[in-house]
């Protein structure tokens, strides 16, 4: 039994990571627009390399008329900002695919761009986003190996036990017996929530995003950086509550009784689905 609740965990968190790797901000997206028979199709990449030229690329299918263009519009700043344009040319004599070279930027500075087609007299004919809804993208710099690794590795794991708690909180419901186990697995997923989502989870954004690592309460308003110390504090308070039996194997000396601790598991692994799932800030 404990083998087959093991490996399921191992899966469950194997395909959680899967989604959330999907469901991040920074992945590269396809993106298409399509007005009478012209369809602007674009890779977003999610982010670019800091300080190196950006080659932005856009398809059209149908190609381009004679006096039609394929403007990029592009500003580094959303808000009270000036926009820059440049025409996109084909990547290639013959090529339905169009490029302009624009500057890249220092590692946490954004891109905001979209894409228009525009006629002889500068009427828009199709449009890939706009100046209110533009695409983005950020500039990063390169994680080292040795800080991602480990980052990774503890987000890794804190899934792993988090779903091993689950499984035992269940059980509690029915078996309080199994509450030092249960309280064992809530103690490790929480040590590796706070090694990733905090030493090792600050250095990660240091290096990808510049500035001080941490944008969360009190140092500012981030959400990815505040749902991160919300749930860390949430699965602390388990351990608190479940301290006789981390320490010193000893139930009584638990703060709430078994069936409480089991019901409270269930709410951290809910709330700890949030870290993975809901996407980082962009």
């Amino acid at each position: 039994m404990k083998i087959g609740r093991i490996l399921l965990a191992l899966v469950l968190t194997l395909v959680l990571l899967f989604i959330a790797r999907r469901l991040a901000m920074v992945q590269p997206r396809v993106m298409e627009q399509t007005v009478e028979g012209l369809t602007i199709s674009h890779l977003n990449p999610g982010k670019a390399p800091e300080n190196q030229p950006l080659t932005i690329a856009a398809r059209i299918t149908r190609g381009l008329k004679n006096g039609e263009k394929l403007i990029l519009s592009f500003t580094y700043e959303k808000v009270n900002s000036d926009w820059s344009t440049a025409e996109m040319l084909p990547k290639k004599a013959g090529s339905d695919t169009l490029v302009a070279d624009i500057n890249g930027q220092p590692r946490g500075e954004k891109l905001f761009y979209y894409f228009e087609v525009q006629d002889s007299l500068g009427t828009v004919v199709a449009s890939l986003g706009t100046e209110s809804k533009p695409l983005r993208l950020r500039f990063e710099g390169k994680v080292p190996g040795y800080i991602i690794g480990p980052h990774i590795f503890c987000m890794f794991a804190g899934a792993f036990f988090a779903f091993l708690a689950l499984f035992g909180a269940l059980g509690l419901l029915r078996n309080p017996g199994e509450v030092n186990t249960v309280a064992r697995k809530v103690g490790w997923t929480t040590l590796f929530i706070f090694l990733g989502g905090f030493p090792l989870g600050i250095m990660v954004a240091r290096a990808a995003v510049g500035g001080s690592g941490w944008g969360g309460f009190p140092l500012g308003n981030d959400i990815t950086d505040n749902k991160t110390l919300l749930i860390f504090l949430y699965w602390l308070l388990l351990v608190i509550l479940g301290k006789g039996s981390i320490f010193q194997k000893n139930p009584e000396k638990n703060l709430v009784k078994p069936e409480t601790y089991g019901k409270l598991t269930l709410v951290g692994f809910i709330l700890l689905l949030g870290l993975y799932l809901i996407p980082h800030s962009l």
